[in-house]
């Protein structure tokens, strides 16, 4: 009785490693040896396994990729406080909203004036064309115009130093004044917002913040 049994599981061993090596087809996956799971791999050589600082690194730079930027203005109110409210709307954060002036500074120039009589400023015309000075007419302000812009200048100083250097019998009566600067509005700047809150904010009227206005 011993004999037989030690008979059988003998029969039984070697059926299984015939099994095992895949005598009787091919053996089921998790009996695969490591040579066959190599070679069932595709490209191993191109998969780099990232320790998990450099994961990360790597997640977060997709992320700050994905991030758009968009722009409106500038604006002054009411339309200002419409596109403050499109942002609320979009949920983008107040501090993350980027807010800045535009507009023209004040400048200096030389200034010929004013005329409120068309006759003394048509006899003014004439003469600055006779000298062959160039000279822009000068519309507003209302407290300067009308009258004539004879050169424009970063500083009091230069103005000044450009009506020195001209003849004072050719440029009576000029003299140096601030011309204000003009205030165009709010530009606002939404430089980190997810796809969907750029798109609806483009569809409100912003821009991509490399637009051409």
């Amino acid at each position: 009785m011993l004999r037989a049994l030690v008979v059988v599981l003998l029969l039984a061993n070697g059926l299984y490693f015939a099994w095992a090596q895949g005598w009787f087809g091919p053996p089921p996956r998790h009996a695969e040896r490591e040579p066959q799971r190599l070679a069932a791999q595709v490209a191993p050589d191109a998969v780099t396994v990232l320790p998990p600082t450099s994961a990360s690194a790597a997640l977060q730079a997709a992320r700050e990729a994905a991030l758009r930027c968009v722009e409106a203005g500038p604006l002054l109110e009411p339309a200002l406080g419409q596109a403050e409210f499109r942002l609320s709307e979009a949920l983008v954060a107040p501090d993350a909203v980027e807010r800045r002036e535009s507009g023209t500074a004040a400048r200096w120039i030389v200034f010929g004036g004013r005329y409120a009589e068309a006759g003394p400023r048509t006899a003014r015309e004439e003469e600055l064309r006779r000298l062959g000075l160039s000279f822009e007419r000068l519309t507003s302000p209302a407290e300067l115009a009308p009258g004539f812009v004879l050169s424009r200048h970063d500083s009091r100083a230069a103005a000044e130093t450009w009506l020195k250097a001209k003849a004072p019998k050719a440029l009576r009566g000029a003299r140096v004044v601030a011309l204000p600067g003009r205030n165009e509005g709010i530009l606002l700047r939404a430089p980190r917002l997810a796809t969907e809150q750029a798109d609806k904010l483009i569809a409100a009227g912003f821009r991509p913040c490399n637009a051409t206005r």
